[in-house]
């Protein structure tokens, strides 16, 4: 089981490199993503929400479940997470009177031409930048408050300023989950990208009321069911419509462990200076556009929508054998709405569709991972370009979703060793992205730019997990573009080195209270 063990942990660290961010930030998901899959626990991987509060819950409750966790890993990573997470912890395990708190200092350093995906917004878009900060955090029983701001310098061109990357307020139970804020999110099965929501853009403000658990009696053979409504606005400056409001339902079902199915939502409508739809509309909308509406006085929605559904085998745990665990999964989305009729009724059809699919196994010190991602459409458009939102579901210019963005195909691949003592990842990684700079398609002819855009990527970096939750790590990524900005014959190549380093909690249980 020694081989179960450095698969499991094989992607800590990964996430403590800005360049090319896994599905989470923190290498302290990973882990815990590792021991569920190996182990197959009852546990939802999809719902994307993995702050410190989130993790402590997730563990704390493999512990609580009652069926031991055979793998010999989780010992040695749970004294890890106990100290990483111990204010959360203590926080969800105290008594009335627990307050808990927490401190952990960050920072990031980066220099060259490319920019890092998926970071939340902050693109560090300069040949030079640094950023420091902290995370903040407070904890009383159920409640929650968060602050995580962030300082960032660039140079090439200059530029700075203070970011508040996290900012929530709520309340957390055990099958109820409230609050409203900004928080990074994640909602689907993927590693390298999300067809709705990742977070590649700068999350936007939204409240959030979700509820998960089995249902009772004899209904608890249906599995663990999780439902969460959030509504929020875009707060950054856009060029169509200023602040439209945001809405994500998001439904999971894990049947058993390891089988998890969702389906998700994303609708935008609304803003300054634009009429807000009927609630029924918002539910079910049978008159999503409008075209020509110069005085702004009809209402206008955008639509995504997606389903998912990922399996895991643990096959070192049921059979034994060389493989530790193989994990598939899928996510089918589509956009936009068009208006059809049966029988003299009208009901909204979704058009324009994309799929991401990937598959990973784990065996030894190893893991191998690739993933797919198709996103064109012709005729509508996946995050922007729409009627009225034209600048659609983006935050300054960054796709809330894969950030391949439309009208494009990805496919990405990364093998991952993690030797003994286990405190180490290393990592290698590499990517093609091609886009068609689609114009406009009427009557079954498309009219695109003159040139498709094609970029090769490619990465190693090496991380280090601390036994009190710190983290640090470097990277070195290069990519080439063929047909730069669409144009025939502009080719570039860019290169980004980068260290980050994460500190472990400061505070009365934290590394300062030990």
């Amino acid at each position: 089981m020694d081989t179960l063990r450095a698969s499991v942990v094989l992607a800590a660290g990964a996430a403590a490199v800005p360049a090319l961010a896994a599905p989470a930030d923190d290498p302290l998901v990973d882990l815990i993503q590792g021991v569920s899959r190996a182990e197959a626990l009852d546990v939802f991987l999809g719902d994307g929400e993995w702050s410190p509060p989130a993790l402590a819950w997730k563990t704390l409750a493999l512990t609580d479940a009652g069926t031991p966790v055979r793998s010999p890993a989780w010992h040695g990573i749970d004294e890890r997470l106990a100290r990483a997470l111990a204010p959360e912890r203590a926080g969800r395990a105290g008594g009335a009177r627990a307050i808990q708190w927490a401190m952990r200092p960050t920072a990031r350093a980066g220099v060259g031409g490319w920019t890092p995906p998926n970071q939340g917004g902050n693109v560090e878009d300069g040949l030079a930048s640094v950023r420091g900060g902290f995370d903040a955090r407070l904890l009383h029983r159920g409640l929650e408050l968060a602050v995580r701001p962030e300082f960032g310098l660039d140079a090439g061109p200059w530029s700075g300023g203070i970011r508040m990357d996290e900012a929530w307020a709520g309340w957390r139970g055990p099958h109820l989950v409230a609050g409203f804020g900004r928080r990074d999110r994640w909602i689907g099965p993927g590693r390298r990208g999300a067809l709705l929501l990742s977070d590649n853009a700068a999350s936007p403000p939204m409240g959030t009321i979700a509820g998960q658990g089995r249902l009772p009696g004899r209904l608890r053979q249906v599995g663990q069911l999780r439902l969460e409504t959030s509504l929020g606005w875009f707060d950054r400056p856009r060029e169509d419509v200023d602040h439209p409001l945001l809405l994500l339902v998001d439904a999971r079902w894990l049947p058993v462990p390891g089988l998890e199915i969702g389906v998700t939502r994303l609708s935008m409508f609304g803003g300054e200076g634009r009429p807000l739809p009927s609630a029924g509309q918002i539910l079910l909308p049978t008159h999503p556009h409008v075209h020509g509406d110069p005085e702004k006085e009809e209402p206008d929605q955008n639509e995504q929508a997606s389903i998912d559904v990922r399996g895991c085998l643990p096959l070192a745990r049921l059979a034994g054998g060389p493989v530790d665990w193989i994990e598939g999964w899928w996510q089918y989305g589509a956009e936009d709405l068009i208006v059809r009729d049966f029988a003299g009724v009208s009901y909204p059809s979704l058009a324009g569709v994309a799929h991401l699919y990937g598959f990973e196994a784990g065996f030894g010190p190893f893991a191998v991972t690739v993933e797919g991602a198709r996103i064109l459409d012709d005729t509508f458009r996946w995050y922007t370009g729409h009627r009225v939102y034209h600048d659609g579901f983006t935050q300054d210019g960054r796709v809330l979703g894969h950030e391949a963005g439309g009208d494009a195909t990805d496919l990405w691949a990364r093998v991952a060793w993690h030797p003994k003592p286990h405190r180490w990842h290393a990592e290698a990684w590499g990517e093609r992205i091609l886009s068609v700079g689609v114009v406009e398609s009427q009557g079954g002819h498309l009219f695109a730019l003159a040139a498709d855009e094609l970029r090769w990527r490619a990465g190693v970096r090496v991380a280090f997990l601390g036994p009190g939750g710190g983290r640090v790590g470097v990277g070195y990524t290069r990519e080439r573009i063929e047909g730069a900005g669409f144009v025939p014959g502009a080719d570039e190549v860019e290169h980004h080195v980068a260290v980050a380093w994460t500190a472990g909690p400061l505070g009365p249980t934290g590394a300062a209270g030990r």
